[in-house]
């Protein structure tokens, strides 16, 4: 019995190479998840002021006497839909004068809706004052905040570019 070679291209044009980078890059990905799940056992909690003063190296955290401020959040939107909003986090009673140091992105649906509402207002100038004067309390949220930071591999390249074109 004769073996005979199949008639096919060798080499990246096959794209026989193909899976085993996708295979790579999925292994970097997972065991950069891994590796956090294992170094962040829980959250840290710290407060906005000591992260802002002394910059932790976790990545999943809990920030404590938060203000997040929808007057100078922006919105990124997918086919009429909001699809993320970024709200600057400062701590409580800073002034707005300040640059934020801390940049939250989220997809919680008060916050869209809250947003939306905002932005959507029309009418005359006292209409606006009138409804942002309802919205006071959203305006100017005071909460804590649980999550993961932005960080990685991909952080640097990915995420800046999406930051300084979107917002």
């Amino acid at each position: 019995m004769k073996i005979c070679p199949l008639n096919r291209p060798q080499g990246f044009t096959s794209l026989g190479c193909l899976s085993h980078i996708s295979a790579i890059g999925l292994l970097i990905v997972g065991c950069q998840g891994v590796y956090v799940a294992l170094k962040n056992p829980e959250p840290l909690e710290i407060t906005v002021a000591d992260y802002i003063a002394k910059k932790s190296n976790a990545e999943w955290m809990t920030l404590q006497a938060a203000q997040l401020s929808l007057v100078e959040a922006a919105y990124k939107a997918r086919m009429g839909k909001v699809s993320e909003v970024f709200i600057s986090v400062r701590p409580n009673g800073e002034s707005a004068d300040v640059p934020a140091h801390i940049l939250l992105s989220t997809d919680n649906q008060a916050v869209v809706t809250a947003l939306k509402h905002l932005s959507q207002s029309s009418g005359t100038l006292e209409k606006k004052v009138d409804r942002a004067a309802k919205q006071a309390d959203k305006l100017f949220m005071r909460q804590d905040i649980t999550g993961l930071t932005h960080y990685g591999i991909f952080f640097d390249s990915l995420m800046r570019a999406r930051l300084s074109m979107g917002v």
